[in-house]
C-alpha cells in the first residue's frame, strides 16, 4: 500500500544540512536551497551576485546576511569561501553531477520506482514512428 504525504510534511519538509571544513581549517554548517531559492537564483544575473545569495540564504553557522558575506569574499583568500558555496549547491541537486546521479542511480536499480505518464501525456522525444504514422 502507497502511504501519500499530508500537506505539513510537503509544506515543513527540512533541506538537507552538513558541516564544511574551509581552508582555512574554521568549519561551518550549510544547508541545500529550497526549491523557491533555486529558482530565484536562477534569475540573478553575475556570479558574485549568485554565490552571495546563495551563501546568504544556505549558510546557517554562523548565519550571515549579504553585506557580511560581502565583507566575508572581500576579505577571504580566493578559495575560501569554494567548499561552502560547492555544497550548498550539491545539498540542493544543483551540481553538475545531480542528473548523471539519477541516472546511475536508475541504470543501478537503486531508484525504487519512477512515473511513467498515462499514453494521454505522454509526447514524442522526436524518436521512432507512432504507431497511426505512414510511413
Amino acid at each position: 500500500m502507497v502511504e501519500y504525504a499530508t500537506i505539513e510534511e510537503l509544506t515543513h519538509t527540512e533541506c538537507p544540512e552538513d558541516d564544511v571544513q574551509l581552508p582555512s581549517g574554521r568549519w561551518v554548517r550549510v544547508r541545500g536551497l529550497t526549491r523557491a531559492e533555486a529558482i530565484k537564483i536562477q534569475t540573478i544575473e553575475g556570479v558574485h551576485e549568485t554565490e552571495r545569495f546563495a551563501l546568504s540564504r544556505g549558510l546557517l553557522i554562523p548565519q550571515m546576511n549579504e553585506p557580511q558575506i560581502d565583507a566575508w569574499m572581500a576579505h577571504a583568500p580566493a578559495g575560501e569561501l569554494n567548499p561552502a558555496s560547492n555544497r550548498i549547491t550539491e545539498l540542493s541537486g544543483m551540481d553538475d553531477g545531480a542528473e548523471k546521479q539519477a541516472v546511475r542511480d536508475f541504470e543501478a536499480g537503486t531508484v525504487s520506482e519512477f512515473r511513467v505518464l498515462p499514453s494521454d501525456q505522454a509526447e514524442s522525444n522526436g524518436g521512432g514512428t507512432a504507431p497511426d504514422d505512414e510511413q
